[in-house]
């Protein structure tokens, strides 16, 4: 009986000593993966595509076909993006890479959203 106790101890001490880095929902700090053309398919499939050009430079293309070129830092699983050459006044996304075919971003759709509502997640998938 003891053996199973001390089996049992210490295979859950394993599995609570891994690195913070094997975790689910560890912190996005690269943005290496985004460089490429993404477009949205949830909630509204193509609504939005984004253009990331580089490491730094992204073209946000609209529904309706109107564009805007901005630069962009990822952060602390946070998407940046800035008017280009400011670095304020910009609008700030919670990125969640599923894979290296697959994001979500929060805030995409701000319009008429009251503070304290719930973010609409959008889903976005590289081409």
């Amino acid at each position: 009986m003891k053996k199973i106790f001390l089996f049992t101890a210490l295979s859950a001490l394993a599995m609570t000593g891994c690195n913070d880095d094997d975790k689910l929902g560890t912190p996005v700090n690269s943005n290496n993966y985004l460089i490429g053309n993404w477009a949205e398919t949830v909630p509204t499939a193509n609504a939005h595509k984004i253009n990331f050009r580089n490491a730094t430079s992204a073209i946000l293309t609209d529904a309706d076909g109107s564009k805007d070129t901005l630069d962009y830092v990822v952060k602390d699983s946070k998407l940046l993006f800035y008017p280009t050459g400011a670095t304020t006044g910009g609008s700030t996304h919670d990125l969640q890479k599923v894979n290296n075919a697959t994001i979500k971003l929060s805030n995409i759709y701000v319009t008429g959203q009251a503070e304290n509502s719930t973010p609409v997640i959008a889903t976005f998938v590289k081409k």
